[in-house]
Order: structure tokens, then C-alpha cells, then sequence
């Protein structure tokens, strides 16, 4: 509340000043009664503007935070001079709001009471209240309050009533009336004081310029004014004949308008009004647009088991093999049915045996998320199949150097399965010595794993016939291999689909062809790294090959 009125306080100032110093003595007093009025509208709604503009953000994943732990703390309620500040401030401020709202409605009292009470004289133009006092003029909305024996003698000058029947005409006493509400909610602002007097003086302005515009003489008008002296009492949102200021009023009769000046004075507005709206507004926010995420299919991830010997963690949580039902059904409860069927297990298995797998499978089939996959004819299985190892290499009977054909993949695991293994890391057997192979004929070193290369080995049955086998070149070293395997690892996983190995059917013929011969390249890495017993120094198996279904 308090940055509220400074910036309104700051605003108002800076528009008013502008009008002090720049457009009350030019005579374009339409324009400046409308500027008054807007630099109060502006002073009240410029602090509560915010500024916003847009900024692009990259689409980011969503992250759920769980509230911290909350620990009570019982506080002692301790009285400050901070407390007892704002209560003082809006007992003060309740104070002046009542003192300047009963000055309002006793000065409509008392000018409503005077219209009651005394003669009302209709005319076309306005209606005149007689007072049994001397008085000097002034109206109020379209009444008009004079002396009775003045106006009765036709005593009053021609000239003061039609300045006040401009007062009525031009409906003076509605700016006056905005301007004392306005001073009521805001009554410790100075500067509704100022404001006053150069909205009363621009209505004498305006008046004056009614009167000259009906073939009054100027000269006799400003003599007039200077000789105005009778009465002194005015109320406050009536407006008088005789205001202060003469000599203001008598210049600007004599003043010349210029269009040139004028519109030179009200360009700098714009700049003035920018800044109010830069410096006074409420805030300056910038508002992020996200960017359209790409449409991906509805799967949610209700669990994530891992176990590592005999030991279970379900979502994080370390539980024991009695307790697995209980847990599951325990998420899988705040998932309904249709939901649960869209859901993913994400399985990491290390060092499992298969008798503990039983174990695990057979309470799995016990709970309530495989009844249900079981009612919607879903085949679901904790343990899918692994992949086998990739055939030996094959022979040719020419020397012609091919490539060894892509690993005959295993049978997938049903596709009705929604099981996605992220990591099995197995016990390997010990891998066999490598087979000595007599070379007949230098060959050059290969520059590649994968390159295959021809060498003559004896016939036993046909000893005159040379007969050649594949080779694969063992020659680099194991941290070699390693450093292969996990590029080609990377490339491979970059080729997968999400939700691989089913979504593997979705994909064009050409995406299954190169997604076959990367598994197959890292297939064969694997084996040489098997084949130096060094296959446990890789901390990732190859995913599963795909299944041997086509799209159709």
C-alpha cells in the first residue's frame, strides 16, 4: 500500500509539473481541463500496470518437488514497534477520511438545504436560487445562487451571468466533484491542493472565453473583473464569478493563441506519459512461452524395481520378498485400471540367480497390477529372456574379403509384454581360449575390428584343394575394444525408439536395416571383448535385438 502512494505521489507530481510549467498559460483550455482530469486517472492506474513481454523457453522436463519435512517450532509472540506502527498509521488515516467525507457531505447539505429553502427562478438556460443576502454568484450543476435585490433590480451586470451560465453549460461543477472524492480517500496528499486551484482557474478560463466569444468587449470585461469586490463567501464545489488570481485571468484574455506552440508543447506529452509508465508502473515481468513439445505416446511409469542379488528395492524403498506384494498393490492402487494398462515396469537386475527370479516371479503372479494385465489378455513377466550371443563366424570359399552377416537375433520377448529391462548385468561364464588358426601366407594387418580377412589352411580330406576361413582380428587392445563398445553403444541407443523393443515394428524398413547393423557391429565388439575375458569391464549389456516381425 505504501509503494502504491509513493509511486501514485511520484506519477501525479510529474504530470502536474509538466502542466505548471509547460501548458497553464496557453490558451487552449479544453485540452487542459481534459489533461487535469487525466492526471489523476493516470496517477491512480499507472502504478498498477504490469509490464509484460514474451521469451521463449526450451521445452525442459517437468520436475515434481515434494514439500521438505515440516518441523514446528513454537515461536513467542513478542509486541514490536513494528506491530503497532501500521494499526497507528491506519487509525490516523481513518481519521482524516472521516473528517474530509463530513466537510463533503455537510457542504452538499448545506448547498441543497439553500435550494429547498429559498425561491427557484427557471430559465431556459439554468435556474436561479434568490438569496435574501449579498452574495456574489456562483453556480452549482445548473443552478445558479445571486442576490434576490440585485437580480430583482436587474442590478447585476449582463456579463457575470452569462459567465456563470457557462459554469452550467460546460458542467464545471462534475470536475469539481471528482476532485473533492478524490481528496477524501486521499486527503494527506498536498497536492489535490494545487490541483484544485488550476482546475478552478482553467474553469475561469473557460468561462471568460464564453463570455468574449458572444461580442463582449475584452476591454470592459477586464474591467469588470478588476472591479468585482462584493461578497466573499464560496462553497467549495460551486464556481464564482469572482476568483482569485485577476491578474492571471485578465493576461490570458489578452494572450493570442498559436497552433504552432501548442502542438510543439504537446508533443513533449508522449515522452512524459512513457517515463510515468516506465518508472511508476507495478512491475515488469517476463512472461515464458513454452515451445509446442512434440507428440509422444501416454505411457506412465507406476514403479521402478531394481534388484541386486537377493536384494529388492521398489521405488527406492529397500524391501524384503514377503513384503513385494503388499508394496506393489500398494502403488498400483492410486492408478485405476484403464491407467495401469498404460504403465511401464522399469526393471535393472545385477548378480540375480535364477532360483531367486523364481521366487520374485512367483509373487509377482500374486499381485493385483498382473491380475489385471491377466483380465486384458496382457502376458507380463518380470524376467524376459536374454539375448543369446551372436553366432560364430561363418565361412566362404573364396578368397574375396565380406562382411560377417548380421547376428541372427533371438525370439523377442510378446509383444503384448509393456516389461522394459534398462540394464542385466549377469554373471558370464569363463570364455573359451581362442582358436589357433595356421596362417599360410602373410596377410597385412587389418586396420579394423570388424574386417575380415582370408588366410589358406590345408584340406585334410582334399589336401591339393586350399580352403580359406574367416578370421576376425583380435590385434587391438582391450582398452580399445572398450572405447569401441561404448561408442558404438551410444550410436545405438541414439538409433532406438522410445519404447523399444515394441515400438521397434513402427519404424520404416530402412530404420529396422540400420538399427540391425549397429546392434550387429556392437554385437561383435562384445564377442572379442568375451574372447579376452574382458567382459566385465563394460558396465552395460547390449540391449535386446529386435524382433524379427517386419512392418507391414
Amino acid at each position: 500500500m505504501i509503494l502504491y502512494i509513493l509511486k501514485f505521489t511520484g506519477c501525479l507530481l510529474v504530470l502536474y509539473l509538466f502542466y505548471r510549467l509547460v501548458l497553464e498559460n496557453e490558451k487552449n483550455h479544453r485540452f487542459k481541463r481534459f489533461y487535469l482530469l487525466f492526471t489523476l486517472f493516470a496517477a491512480m492506474t499507472i502504478p498498477l500496470v504490469t509490464i509484460t513481454y514474451h521469451v521463449e523457453a526450451p521445452i525442459s522436463q517437468a520436475t515434481i518437488l515434494m514439500p521438505d519435512t515440516m518441523t514446528n517450532v513454537e515461536e513467542v509472540n513478542t509486541t514490536s514497534w513494528k506491530e503497532v506502527l501500521p494499526v497507528l498509521l491506519w487509525a490516523i488515516y481513518a481519521l482524516g477520511f472521516s473528517v474530509f467525507l463530513i466537510r463533503f457531505l455537510k457542504n452538499l447539505w448545506y448547498l441543497k438545504n439553500l435550494i429547498r429553502t429559498y425561491e427557484n427562478v427557471r430559465e431556459s438556460l439554468s435556474v436561479k436560487v434568490l438569496l435574501p443576502f449579498q452574495q456574489i454568484p456562483y453556480s452549482y450543476f445548473r443552478y445558479i445562487f445571486v442576490e434576490r435585490q440585485a437580480f430583482e433590480n436587474k442590478t447585476i451586470p449582463y456579463e457575470i451571468l452569462k459567465h456563470e451560465e457557462a459554469h452550467v453549460q460546460q458542467k464545471h461543477t462534475l470536475d469539481l466533484l471528482v476532485l473533492e472524492i478524490l481528496q477524501i480517500v486521499f486527503w494527506f496528499n498536498p497536492l489535490f491542493i494545487f490541483i484544485k486551484k488550476s482546475i478552478r482557474l482553467n474553469h475561469e478560463f473557460l468561462a471568460d472565453e464564453a463570455v468574449l466569444n458572444q461580442n463582449i468587449s475584452a476591454l470592459s470585461y477586464s474591467k469588470l473583473l478588476l472591479h468585482s469586490s462584493f461578497g466573499s463567501h464560496q462553497a467549495p464545489m460551486t464556481s464564482s464569478f469572482k476568483h482569485s488570481l485577476i491578474k492571471k485571468r485578465i493576461v490570458m484574455i489578452s494572450n493570442s493563441f498559436s497552433k504552432k506552440r501548442v502542438g510543439l508543447k504537446m508533443g513533449f506529452l508522449v515522452p512524459v506519459v512513457c517515463c510515468c509508465i516506465y518508472f511508476f508502473n507495478n512491475n515488469i515481468v517476463a512472461e515464458t512461452i513454452q515451445q509446442e513439445p512434440p507428440i509422444v505416446t501416454e505411457i506412465l511409469e507406476a514403479f521402478t524395481m531394481k534388484i541386486h542379488g537377493e536384494q529388492i528395492e521398489l521405488n527406492g524403498e529397500k524391501i524384503r520378498l514377503n513384503e513385494f506384494v503388499s508394496k506393489l498393490d500398494k502403488i498400483t492402487d492410486q492408478y485405476s485400471d484403464e491407467d495401469l494398462l498404460k504403465n511401464n515396469i522399469r526393471l535393472e537386475l545385477t548378480n540375480v540367480s535364477e532360483d531367486f527370479k523364481k521366487k520374485v516371479e512367483k509373487e509377482f503372479l500374486k499381485t493385483h497390477y498382473y491380475k489385471v494385465m491377466k483380465q486384458h489378455a496382457k502376458k507380463v513377466t518380470l524376467f524376459p529372456a536374454l539375448p543369446a550371443p551372436p553366432p560364430p563366424p561363418m565361412q566362404f570359399k573364396n578368397k574375396e574379403k565380406k562382411p560377417v552377416a548380421p547376428p541372427v537375433p533371438p525370439k523377442a520377448p510378446n509383444k503384448d509384454s509393456i516389461v522394459e529391462v534398462i540394464e542385466v548385468v549377469e554373471d558370464v561364464p569363463e570364455p573359451p581360449k581362442p582358436m589357433i588358426i595356421e596362417v599360410v601366407e602373410d596377410i597385412p594387418e587389418p586396420s579394423k575390428v570388424e574386417e575380415i580377412i582370408a588366410v589358406e589352411a590345408i584340406d585334410i580330406q582334399n589336401p591339393q584343394r586350399p580352403t580359406h576361413q574367416i578370421y576376425i582380428n583380435n590385434e587391438k587392445s582391450i582398452k580399445e575394444l572398450i572405447k569401441d563398445y561404448n561408442d558404438q553403444l551410444k550410436k545405438v541407443n541414439a538409433l532406438l525408439p522410445e519404447g523399444y523393443p515394441m515400438a521397434y515394428l513402427n519404424l520404416k524398413e530402412e530404420e529396422q536395416d540400420e538399427i540391425n547393423n549397429n546392434i550387429g557391429k556392437l554385437y561383435k565388439i562384445h564377442l572379442a571383448l568375451s574372447k579376452r575375458g574382458a567382459q566385465d569391464k563394460v558396465s552395460l549389456m547390449p540391449p535386446p535385438p529386435p524382433p524379427t516381425q517386419k512392418k507391414k
